[in-house]
C-alpha cells in the first residue's frame, strides 16, 4: 500500500512539475530611440516594444525572444534607423 501511495504521489509531484516548465509568460519592455540628425522634427526619435520572454531557462526564453522579436518579424536594423538615412 505505501508503494502504490508513494507512486501515486510521485506521478503527480513529476506532473504538476511538468505543467509549470512549460509556463511562459510575455511582456512588453519599451525602448526609446532618439536620432542624432534627424531629417524632420517628427523623426527625432521612435518607440520599439519588445518582447520580454520569462520561460522555464534562460536558453529557451532568448530562443523566443529572438525569433518573435521586431527585428526578426520586420526586419529592422536599428543601426540603419538611427543613422543619417532614415
Amino acid at each position: 500500500m505505501n508503494r502504490k501511495l508513494a507512486f501515486i504521489l510521485f506521478s503527480i509531484c513529476a506532473f504538476s512539475l511538468a505543467v509549470f516548465a512549460q509556463s511562459v509568460v510575455i511582456t512588453s519592455k519599451k525602448t526609446v530611440y532618439k536620432r542624432p540628425r534627424p531629417l524632420m522634427d517628427f523623426k527625432k526619435s521612435f518607440t520599439v516594444n519588445r518582447p520580454k520572454v520569462k520561460a522555464a531557462t534562460v536558453a529557451l526564453s532568448k530562443k523566443i525572444e529572438n525569433t518573435i522579436g521586431y527585428e526578426e518579424v520586420y526586419g529592422l536594423n536599428i543601426k540603419e534607423e538611427i543613422g543619417e538615412i532614415q
